[in-house]
């Protein structure tokens, strides 16, 4: 992306509450992506 290091880190925290508004956990900790299991 060609956005500055202020508007990058606008638009992660930005992208950032959106994933927590729409995935809330249960004591609203972020989940590491690693410790993710596969469904299907």
């Amino acid at each position: 992306m060609a956005l500055d290091h202020t508007e990058r880190r606008r638009w992660c925290k930005e992208i950032s509450e959106i994933n927590k508004s729409l995935n809330p956990s249960k004591k609203n900790k972020e989940k590491n992506i690693l410790d993710m299991k596969a469904t299907g």
